[in-house]
């Protein structure tokens, strides 16, 4: 991609675009939203364009997701609107962008995924690929060293692993590197293990797994050293809990009779009537 310059206020924009208005800064910044089918497209919208602007994976001069950037308009060669697979790109009217600054770091630095060691029979190699969870954020790389020996000797048993990573300060990465680099912080647990699955989703969404400190039990209104949930909202509770019990049993009743009709065997599977919530659901049917 050719740039356009930064000298001015309105060199940011080509000069068709910016004969329009003058352009401030502020009117080409916007929050970089990547992808979630796939993480080399992201798009900006800025106050300067009615439309989004396409940033590919090579122009986005270590920003991730969430960041507040600094966009610069950049005009394709025709042999990148030729190559380019994204059909938002190719449409008239959709600009393509550079980043050239991160104005705000609002990315999540800890990240929850695997360690894929499975290119590291070689000992010479210094890093580990990490593969985030949430794959808004491209691979990451993780010192060799930091990593569990016995991850290294049986790949298999690392890539069958949740482990927490977190990013490094941008201002210490190497942005010419092929992928961000990362350390290793913690392993949760096995995957398919319900507690390390449940925790895997609570550090994804930046919710600390830790127990509760000190400072925050001593905050909690108990008078006697205990603390009960008052009656009111143990009453919510328990209704809550009914429901879901009954939920639970019409799946299981509904269950049972998908494999009996799967079997041929189900001549009359009639269940009897359950309450759910307020009204009346079968839990079975007649075939």
């Amino acid at each position: 991609m050719q740039g356009l310059g930064l000298g001015g206020e309105t060199s940011l924009l080509p000069h068709g675009l910016a004969a329009q208005a003058e352009v401030k800064e502020e009117d080409m910044m916007g929050v970089l939203r990547v992808s979630v089918k796939n993480n080399q497209e992201a798009y900006v919208s800025i106050p300067a364009l009615k439309t989004d602007v396409f940033v590919d994976y090579k122009s986005r001069n270590g920003s991730f997701e969430g960041d507040v950037v600094l966009l610069e308009i950049v005009e394709r060669t025709k042999s990148e609107q030729r190559g380019r697979d994204n059909k938002a790109a190719k449409e008239p009217g959709n600009h393509a962008g550079r980043v050239v600054r991160v104005v705000e770091q609002r990315h999540k630095t800890r990240h929850v995924g695997y360690l894929d060691a499975r290119r590291c029979s070689n000992k010479q190699e210094r890093f580990v690929n990490f593969i985030p969870h949430d794959r808004r954020y491209p691979n990451f790389r993780v010192e060799r060293e930091s990593c569990p020996s016995d991850f290294l000797d049986n790949p298999d048993r690392a890539i069958a692993m949740i482990v927490c990573a977190e990013l490094v300060e941008q201002g210490a990465q190497n942005l010419d590197a092929e992928l961000p680099l990362a350390t290793l912080k913690d392993v949760v647990g096995e995957s398919g293990d319900l507690t390390a699955e449940t925790n895997m989703l609570l550090l994804q969404n930046g919710i600390s797994t830790e127990p509760f400190s000190q400072e925050v039990l001593d905050s909690l209104p108990v008078s006697d050293g205990s603390w009960v949930i008052p009656e009111r909202q143990e009453g919510g509770r328990r209704e809550a809990e009914e429901v879901d019990r009954k939920v639970r049993d019409w799946m299981e009743g509904l269950k049972g009779y998908m494999e009996e009709k799967d079997s041929g065997s189900c001549t009359g599977c009639m269940r009897p009537e359950s309450e759910i919530g307020g009204g009346r659901e079968m839990t079975g049917a007649r075939v």
